[in-house]
């Protein structure tokens, strides 16, 4: 008996969220169902260890920033995780030069789409500078044309009144997030996730606030087909919820694997089947190498005619 990989979709399933730095949300996340629905995993903040490496499986492909290891001083606060499913050939990570930001771009049969996976210092502008040189700099690499996407997701940590509860206001800075919205006015961003949705619970006071966020260009939102958050799929050991974002896009997958479903099988009917295909070949003491290679392919062509 065999069961399919799950099933592939002219649709683009992308997990965001900070985990703050912790091995148990990290494992908690990826011992669930999340490789078989989601295409793209965005952390901020992810567990990484003394030998800096982070917690994945064989399902996913780990985007470390392009500095990880080249400034082992800096501490790793972003990571992407790419489900083994997508084609290898359909994407590629882009250098960026900070240990707070990964690019993946993928390429779809029409387009191609950047996401960047971002995480700015609450205290300090060092990503968003770094951000805006770049893009000032290498905006033909991420959108080649204009037909090309661009996303940000990632923990901004800025508090606004754009997207911002007003309940908040005592934590807006508009200071502080101006860099930002002057980011997002230069490169005509929309914001995906809705305003006033909330992306984190303070563990010692309860509050909610926004600390993360979703831009995309103008094309990028008229392809979503949902952006919301789910608090109920948080998990252990981190304040912020899951950021959910499906797109209308479509990269190249691996073909559709089929792989053996042991679980699924009625043993004692399978052994009754077989018992009657080796009736013709009773069991024989096997004293030469080729009576062994002789029974060896009997069984195999009766298990062989029986799964089929």
């Amino acid at each position: 008996m065999t069961d399919r990989s799950p099933p592939s979709t002219a649709k683009l399933h992308i997990w965001q969220q900070n985990l703050n730095s912790s091995m148990t949300a990290q494992s908690s996340l990826l011992n669930s169902t999340l490789a078989a629905h989601w295409d793209i995993v965005v952390i901020q903040e992810p567990y990484i260890n003394f030998l800096r490496n982070t917690l994945a499986s064989h399902r996913w492909h780990v985007l470390y920033p392009t500095q990880h290891y080249t400034h082992p001083q800096q501490r790793t606060r972003a990571i992407t995780l790419v489900n083994s499913s997508l084609n290898t050939n359909s994407w590629k990570q882009i250098t960026f030069p900070s240990s707070d930001v990964v690019i993946i771009q993928l390429t779809t049969p029409h387009s191609r789409c950047s996401i960047l996976n971002i995480y700015n210092d609450g205290n300090k502008q060092d990503t968003l500078t770094a951000l805006d040189t770049y893009l000032t700099q290498n905006i033909n690499l991420i959108r080649p044309q204009i037909t090309d996407h661009m996303l940000w997701l990632g923990d901004f940590n800025r508090h606004h009144p754009l997207w911002e509860e007003p309940r908040n206001r005592h934590l807006f800075n508009l200071p502080a997030a101006q860099p930002l919205i002057d980011l997002i006015a230069d490169y005509d961003m929309q914001q995906l996730l809705p305003n006033g949705m909330p992306t984190l619970q303070a563990l010692n006071t309860g509050n909610w606030t926004r600390p993360d966020n979703v831009f995309g260009t103008t094309n990028v939102a008229d392809s979503i087909i949902s952006c919301t958050t789910e608090p109920a799929l948080r998990g252990p050991k981190t304040d912020h919820v899951p950021i959910l974002l499906t797109l209308e896009l479509d990269p190249p997958r691996h073909p559709e694997e089929l792989r053996h479903n042991w679980k699924g099988v009625d043993w004692e009917t399978f052994n009754e089947h077989l018992g009657t295909l080796l009736a013709p070949s009773p069991p024989i003491t096997l004293a030469t190498d080729a009576e062994f290679q002789t029974a060896t392919l009997q069984l195999t062509q009766a298990i062989t005619v029986w799964e089929m």
